[in-house]
């Protein structure tokens, strides 16, 4: 038991690293687990949002864009990267399959990082670039 335990607090440990928010979540969307970064993003507590449907903390729109990369997950068994913004916060995620002991899809893990500054960045480079083009 105490090993299981320590696992446990282990494993914990791991996901609530700081720079990614992740998420595990099946082919309804209902949430399994959340680290603290993830609730901390949607202004909860991880029990506020464990067994909540992850499609219903987000307007119509957006959620659709995000359940489509997931739902292609479960139906590929293959990771799947996209980027996109919502409320002025861009996102890179990356959603990773869980297998099942049969080998099917049965939930999946999702890490999301804030790369709003990076978009930023990009931004203000690539309208310098443009502007020194005119230039010459």
């Amino acid at each position: 038991m105490k090993k299981l335990i320590e696992k446990e607090k282990t494993l914990r440990s791991l996901i609530d690293m700081p720079l990614d928010g992740i998420g595990v979540i099946d082919a309804q969307g209902i949430i399994y687990e959340v680290n603290a970064l993830a609730a901390q993003r949607r202004q909860k507590k991880i029990p506020e949002l464990i067994g909540q449907n992850l499609w219903d903390l987000y307007p119509q729109a957006i959620a659709q864009i995000r359940k489509k990369h997931v739902l292609k997950v479960f139906k590929t068994g293959k990771p799947e990267r996209y980027e996109d913004e919502y409320q002025g916060v861009w996102n890179d995620s990356n959603i990773y399959p869980i297998f099942d002991q049969e080998g099917k899809v049965f939930r999946v893990a999702i890490f999301n990082r804030d790369i709003t500054k990076r978009k930023q960045f990009e931004e203000t480079l690539t309208e310098s670039l443009a502007k020194n083009q005119a230039l010459l």
